[in-house]
């Protein structure tokens, strides 16, 4: 079995949100960054309140960047762009 870092309650969320938007990135020469039209509507069909969308959208970007790092070093290592 794979150890899997702890995921903390109040950011099973975030997560969800996460899993959820995936799909939408642009893609042609790489996966791109989750596009913040898409959070946005995210939010306003979630009806996620106006005063924690800011830290949603702070926690999505941490969580695709460091998604986005791990693509692209495997991408590197398989030899493809």
């Amino acid at each position: 079995m794979e150890n899997r870092p702890e995921l903390y309650p109040d950011l099973v969320p975030v997560w969800e949100a996460f899993v959820l938007l995936s799909p939408s990135r642009n893609t042609g020469w790489g996966a791109g960054a989750i596009p913040l039209s898409e959070v946005r509507a995210y939010c306003e069909m979630f009806e996620i309140p106006p005063e924690d969308r800011e830290d949603l959208l702070v926690l999505l970007r941490a969580l695709d960047e460091e998604y986005l790092k791990a693509t692209n070093e495997t991408s590197k290592r398989k030899g493809t762009k």
